[in-house]
């Protein structure tokens, strides 16, 4: 392993507890056009974006909508729920902070589409607090494709082997082990059992540090 220089997070999920509301929204969307709604089937299609679920889901099951008319019932919905909602979780600030005071490059990369970035940015101020915000409009390709993953590390100017993920989706691993990431499955969203392809798994981002640790004693050996 390589030493490590930056970390990137993903948003939805790891930084933002937002989870729950997306859940909410797809399940009423999944039932009101016909389809059978699970966790495990979320779980397939979590980590790309709206666009990308919407279009998923308007080709298989041959709904009589366009991909754009679901994509804005979903915002639509997000913006009436997400001020009651949203919020960070517990030490997201405070992580992001410990590990620039140890030199470390943080950055975001979100698939989260425009109209949610910039309602998290305006409220929580994440932008400000990294050296590098990374999300869909920036991107022609979403997860589990690396390339979110590769534009953040080359913005950070940090070679994708010196740089630690951490996802909630089984996609975002994916996408994080194809860049040559070293990856980090956090249990938010999806039980410990569903990263089994992950470098590690945490339950809380106050873990973070002992698998950083982990990873300098491993590059050392």
């Amino acid at each position: 392993m390589m030493p490590i220089k930056a970390v990137i997070f993903d948003m939805d999920g790891v930084l933002l507890n937002s989870m729950p509301m997306h859940l909410e929204i797809w399940k009423n969307l999944f039932e009101k056009y016909g389809i059978d709604f699970s966790l495990e089937i979320f779980e397939k299609y979590n980590g790309t974006s709206s666009y990308g679920i919407a279009k998923n889901l308007v080709e298989k099951f041959n709904l009589e909508i366009s991909v754009e008319e679901l994509v804005n019932e979903k915002h639509e919905k997000e913006k009436e729920m997400q001020d009651e909602m949203l919020d960070l979780f517990p030490d997201t600030l405070k992580i992001i902070e410990v590990l620039k005071s140890k030199d470390l490059k943080v950055g975001v990369a979100t698939s989260a589409m425009e109209d949610m970035t910039t309602y998290v940015k305006e409220r929580f101020g994440l932008d400000k607090q990294v050296d590098n915000f990374i999300e869909a409009k920036d991107v022609s390709r979403t997860k589990p494709d690396p390339e979110i993953f590769l534009k953040c590390a080359e913005k950070l100017g940090v070679e994708p082997s010196n740089c630690v993920v951490v996802e909630d989706a089984i996609n975002g691993i994916l996408a994080a082990q194809k860049g040559g990431m070293i990856s980090v499955g956090i249990t938010n969203t999806f039980p410990k059992e569903a990263f089994i392809d992950a470098d590690f798994v945490i339950d809380d981002l106050n873990e973070l540090y002992d698998v950083l640790d982990k990873v300098e004693i491993l590059c050392v050996e």
